[in-house]
């Protein structure tokens, strides 16, 4: 029972009964005269991010391409965090690749979202040419970036480059916080394990 759950539970019982509510909204319009925008596409793939359900987030997209609409940046920033929950990193690159050649200019979310891809599925040369990209587009990394990217790199023990990262941060006036320092405790564990 709901009263029984703790508030992660709560959390996602909660957006999966969202998503599902919203899916029958979006059955509904498809059977009827209605016709779904790239609005409401956006808001069923986000109800299915937040959920945590990529293939869905994924079908829902694609559903809106054979209808001929071309998703936006919240469409597309939806399905890249849907992708980033699973871990599935080559989907989310594949994502925001689409993004670019739909000219559509990813943002600090979107690159949050990949590089927290990476960060799960401890893929730190993907990590790495993500971060770097961000920044070639002009966009300053945050605390949250620099720790997704150590967290990539933590997971092969390289606690030298998580060290080196913890610099440029300081030296960037960029703040060293709770996940970051996480990120270094499992960077120092994995190399200790792997001597």
């Amino acid at each position: 029972p709901f009263n029984k759950m703790n508030g992660a539970e709560k959390k996602a019982y909660l957006a999966k009964k969202a998503q599902e509510k919203a899916e029958k909204q979006m059955e509904k319009m498809s059977s009827s005269k209605a016709t779904a925008t790239v609005i409401t596409y956006s808001l069923m793939i986000d109800a299915c991010a937040k959920a945590g359900d990529r293939v869905r987030a994924e079908r829902w997209h694609r559903r809106m391409l054979e209808r001929g609409l071309q998703p936006n940046g919240y469409t597309f920033s939806s399905v890249i965090a849907a992708c980033a929950k699973a871990g599935d990193v080559v989907a989310a690159c594949q994502y925001l690749e689409d993004m670019e050649k739909a000219e559509i200019h990813a943002d600090i979310v979107v690159y949050g979202s990949v590089l927290n891809a990476c960060a799960k599925a401890g893929d730190s040369e993907t990590a790495n040419k993500v971060f770097q990209q961000m920044q070639s587009s002009g966009i300053q990394p945050n605390a949250f970036h620099y720790a997704a990217l150590a967290q990539s790199l933590a997971h092969t023990g390289n606690w030298v480059e998580v060290e080196n990262l913890q610099r440029t941060m300081i030296n960037g006036g960029v703040p060293v916080d709770e996940h970051f320092v996480r990120a270094q405790l499992l960077a120092d564990k994995r190399s200790e394990e792997r001597r």
